[in-house]
């Protein structure tokens, strides 16, 4: 009898060792997990995670639930084009994370620009060459065309154009500086590529005498 209970006694000893190396060896999450983990996981090369540090690794993993922060000055570097996704519509302070539709709301829609219609327009400026303007002699007015195919205007899509004459002086005795005309007298179409400026001058002044003053003209187009 008592040789039977040692038998019993021995085989249940050898089954739960027999369960214990099963689990050590073949299930997914298991003690030799855990064990590999206390004994090779590097805080830094060469050293072990002990029982303590096991205990804290709040320090070294960030929380799903947001409980706990990055170390000053660490860095997330995404490899293979991966991208952080669900930031919020508008960053909430000056150092948040903005997302790609917001900055396209900004950057896209020039600080939020819209026509009446509530289409995003985008506003682009610039100015002719002071001193070297192309003017066009005319009768009794001269003109010049300005060119702002760059800013890539959707084609047809008459922007908004506003102008002033700038130089070296006598600016004050023109007039038409600020009144837009199509290149093309019988169509506004082309006004997303160029705009011409005719101006006059009520002195008497001839056209050379006019050039030497270096006039040109500052521009600002709103539009698609």
């Amino acid at each position: 009898m008592k040789k039977q209970i040692q038998n019993k006694s021995f085989f249940s000893l050898s089954l739960v060792f027999l369960l214990l190396v099963f689990s050590f060896v073949f299930l997914p999450f298991s003690w030799r997990q855990m064990a590999n983990a206390l004994t090779n996981y590097s805080k830094s090369s060469g050293d072990s995670l002990d029982a303590t540090d096991w205990n804290n690794l709040d320090n070294d993993f960030l929380a799903t639930d947001g409980s706990n922060t990055m170390n000053s000055g660490a860095n997330i570097v995404l490899s293979g084009g991966g991208n952080i996704k669900g930031l919020p519509d508008v960053p909430a302070n000056n150092n948040d994370a903005a997302s790609k539709a917001y900055v396209d709301s900004i950057v896209g829609g020039s600080a939020n620009i819209t026509n009446t219609s509530g289409e995003n327009l985008k506003m682009v400026c610039g100015r002719t060459d002071p001193g070297a303007t192309n003017w066009i002699e005319g009768s009794p007015s001269w003109y010049v065309d300005v060119d702002i195919s760059g800013a890539n205007f959707t084609e047809g899509s008459m922007p908004y154009i506003f102008t002033s004459l700038g130089g070296y002086g006598n600016e004050w005795i023109s007039r038409g500086a600020t009144s837009i005309s199509a290149t093309n007298p019988s169509t506004l179409d082309n006004l997303d590529d160029m705009f011409r400026i005719y101006i006059i001058v009520d002195d008497g002044s001839n056209f050379s005498t006019f050039k030497a003053k270096g006039w040109y003209i500052n521009w600002c187009a709103i539009g698609k």
